[in-house]
């Protein structure tokens, strides 16, 4: 009679956690396919910010970092935060290697250049940074291990 009893609790816990699991998953999921249409918003105001020449209207440029810092207080405020991806090692968890290229500024390994950020919801994965990566013939320095740590 007692085993009947540890057994149902042991299923009851485990049911519990199956099931806090499923509904966790189910928020990612519906979160990412949201985030999925807004990501890209981010990426053309980086774009936009970085093709600005430097004639143009201080005013706008202003307009355009406070849109652009609004969007990913926006982000952060619901635990959204981009991956740090220029000088890391490549980590295929967290990155999409469009291409390697050989460089003296970056060793072997190292992502070199981000052309769309990555995104993580704590620690899950929401959208990989799509990277190009320094390849085996680059000469630069070993990246710092604190370069990741700093968001």
């Amino acid at each position: 009679e007692h085993e009947k009893v540890l057994r149902a609790t042991a299923d009851l816990e485990n049911y519990k956690k199956r099931t806090r699991r499923e509904h966790e998953d189910a928020i990612h999921r519906a979160l990412g396919n949201m985030l999925s249409d807004f990501l890209p918003v981010g990426d053309n105001l980086d774009r936009a910010l970085a093709a600005m020449p430097a004639n143009s209207d201080p005013q706008l440029a202003k307009g355009l970092e406070m849109v652009r810092g609004e969007f990913f207080s926006a982000l952060a405020r619901h635990g959204i935060k981009p991956i740090v991806s220029v000088g890391v090692v490549f980590d295929p968890n967290l990155h999409d290697a469009l291409q390697q290229v050989d460089t003296p500024d970056f060793a072997p390994g190292v992502v070199m250049m981000e052309y769309e950020k990555g995104y993580l919801r704590g620690e899950r994965l929401l959208r990989a940074a799509r990277v190009v990566v320094a390849g085996p013939g680059s000469t630069g320095a070993p990246p710092d291990p604190n370069a990741g740590e700093a968001n």
